[in-house]
């Protein structure tokens, strides 16, 4: 029983799932959303999606896999390849079911959602620009959280697009600088303003709203972070590449840090307007 529990977690790669409820409760929170239960549904089901996605991936993959990473779980023995379609297809089912019946989310967004998650999977070892569906994936989280905050109907701002397209270029940056690392070419300059796109839109709002100190200090925080992970790649150990990796990508719950302080700073200034 543990065993295969832990098989499925290893194919959902459960580690970044913290990155997908940041990312909805800055989607939710800067759409005007509140500690409703809805949310708690939403974060469910994105969450569902999220794991059938990875697991998908597995099952994209399994030709690959079987050449290059025999240690995956299907090449590996430890699970059937159609138990990885079956298992990676209900899940998405399942969290589609729960935003759909659960939330106010608008369903095309919830649709456009699922189709770059399985665009993604199908080509992100046939085509380059996949990284491109890549970051759509998560932009798609925040629009759908955002659209289910605002209640039937609702349509998400151009701050909450904004936001979202800060995020989407910082994941196309995390693909980029780390296929320039792996191949011994370093992160090109595309890269590196890509992963520094959250950091430039919070200096933005920041200088044009204006803002708190906790504004500035998110955005120092986040700075500080992109400094850490490209200190990885300084290290002489054979992983390095790996840790800049996992750097990045756990700054994406920093990105998702700058969202909230600067939401809640509007919201205070609101409340006092």
């Amino acid at each position: 029983m543990l065993r295969h529990l832990r098989t499925v977690l290893v194919l959902g790669r459960m580690s970044n799932l913290a990155t997908v409820w940041t990312n909805v409760l800055a989607a939710w929170f800067l759409a005007g959303g509140d500690w409703s239960g809805a949310l708690w549904w939403m974060m469910a089901g994105v969450s569902l999606l999220y794991v059938g996605g990875m697991t998908l991936n597995d099952a994209f993959d399994v030709k690959w896999d079987q050449q290059h990473a025999p240690e995956r779980p299907v090449p590996a023995g430890l699970i059937s390849e159609r138990a990885v379609w079956v298992l990676g297809w209900g899940q998405m089912v399942a969290g589609g079911v729960m935003i759909v019946m659960l939330t106010a989310a608008l369903w095309y967004y919830l649709v456009a959602l699922v189709a770059v998650i399985v665009i993604y999977d199908w080509s992100h070892k046939r085509w380059k620009g996949a990284v491109l569906a890549m970051g759509a994936c998560r932009f798609m989280v925040y629009v759908v959280a955002a659209s289910a905050a605002m209640g039937v109907g609702g349509r998400p701002s151009l701050q909450v697009c904004l936001f979202a397209g800060g995020l989407f270029a910082y994941i196309v940056g995390i693909s980029l600088a780390a296929r320039g690392e792996s191949v011994g070419g370093g992160a090109s300059w595309l890269a590196k303003l890509l992963l520094g796109a959250p950091l430039l839109i919070g200096l933005l709002v920041k200088v044009i709203a204006g803002g708190e100190d906790s504004v500035f200090l998110a955005l120092a925080v986040f700075a500080l972070w992109l400094v850490y992970a490209f200190w990885q790649l300084r290290s002489p150990r054979a992983d390095r590449i790996g840790k800049f990796v996992s750097a990045l990508l756990a700054g994406i719950i920093l990105v998702d840090l700058i969202v909230l302080v600067i939401d809640s700073f509007f919201r205070l200034v609101r409340s006092f307007g």
